[in-house]
């Protein structure tokens, strides 16, 4: 007696991509839909700081908008921008273009945080869940209080430097 099992392949790929699609659009709206939600507190918070809204539409400049308003110097913008040309360093450069982004990250949120009159642990909100703390800062009650930047070392060091040459 000899068994045979057929299996029916025909379908089975043109149903994985389906499912493959379908979830990658998941992801996609889902993501959409995240971004949406924090340009708009960014246009809130942009505006309560007598800046235009529409700046949070616009990628690059949103943060040289957001420096201005908050007090930190917005050539940072511009180091950011050209640190993946760090990555090109052996073993450490893809670190310090990390480090960079971090700083920037860091020294803008706080900066932010600081302005609106809130504490620097609000800071890691607007850095790790800025989907509910933008929102919060944009349509909260919180005011404007003026720029109140977080102390710069990495720059107050550079201007440290080049005066002495």
């Amino acid at each position: 007696m000899n068994y045979t099992i057929n299996f029916d392949t025909e379908g089975v790929g043109a149903g994985i991509l389906a499912a493959l699609g379908a979830f990658l659009l998941v992801i996609v709206l889902i993501a959409l839909v995240i971004s949406i939600v924090v340009i708009i507190g960014q246009w809130k918070a942009l505006k309560k700081g007598g800046k235009p809204g529409w700046a949070a539409i616009i990628p690059i400049y949103n943060n040289w908008v957001m420096c201005e308003m908050v007090g930190v110097n917005p050539y940072w913008v511009i180091v950011v921008l050209l640190s993946p040309i760090l990555a090109l360093i052996p073993v450490v450069g893809s670190l310090i273009q990390f480090v960079v982004a971090l700083y920037f990250t860091i020294l803008l949120n706080v900066s932010v945080a600081r302005s609106f009159g809130k504490s620097d642990g609000y800071a890691a909100g607007l850095i790790l869940l800025p989907v509910i703390f933008w929102p919060m800062l944009g349509f909260g009650k919180d005011e404007f209080v003026g720029a109140k930047p977080m102390d710069d070392v990495a720059y107050n060091k550079f201007k440290e430097i080049t005066k002495k040459n």
